[in-house]
């Protein structure tokens, strides 16, 4: 499943405060890796997704 902020009720991919800066790097780690999708919590997530969601989530802090 790949997680979006609409859908987090049906995924195990929570994002919050907490686990953001693992989440920015499991996303930066896949981008080094040449991915185009990581798994975060047991959700596999799409890397354009997560960048924007990352800036998204930072701005509304």
């Amino acid at each position: 499943m790949i997680a979006r902020i609409d859908q987090v009720e049906e995924s195990h991919c929570v994002l919050n405060e907490e686990n953001l800066s693992e989440f920015k790097a499991a996303c930066q780690t896949a981008i080094a890796n040449g991915k185009n999708m990581f798994e975060f919590n047991g959700t596999l997530v799409d890397v354009d997704f997560a960048k924007y969601t990352i800036i998204y989530l930072e701005q509304m802090a």
